[in-house]
């Protein structure tokens, strides 16, 4: 028996699986993201966030469009992957991390 079928898949493929996080975002911050992936002008390419997810490289994140007029998501959603996340406290908050996203992708969802 090999040595590797002791090993997890997440251990035998590191940087290959992505855990999957649904965040709450709201405007303006949404529509900068999402009209910037309409337009293909990719400004808006970051999210700023808390670190209480343990946020990795090549994870899954789906924002999640919210109004708080009427504290309701919308059926707009964005989905990205974590390229890179910045966590230097010199230059943002303890706990905080900047999250850079590729392979945007705008999305309806059923309600």
């Amino acid at each position: 028996m090999s040595e590797n079928n002791n090993k997890d898949v997440k251990s035998l493929y590191p940087n290959k699986i992505a855990n999957i996080h649904s965040l709450k975002c709201i405007n303006p911050y949404f529509d900068e993201t999402w009209l910037n992936l309409t337009n293909n002008n990719g400004i808006k390419t970051f999210k700023i966030k808390l670190n209480d997810r343990n946020f990795k490289i090549n994870d899954i994140v789906y924002l999640r469009e919210f109004l708080y007029s009427i504290n309701k998501f919308t059926d707009r959603v964005i989905k990205a992957e974590i390229s890179y996340i910045l966590k230097d406290c010199k230059y943002i908050k303890d706990n905080y991390v900047i999250l850079q996203l590729i392979n945007l992708e705008n999305l309806y969802f059923l309600l």
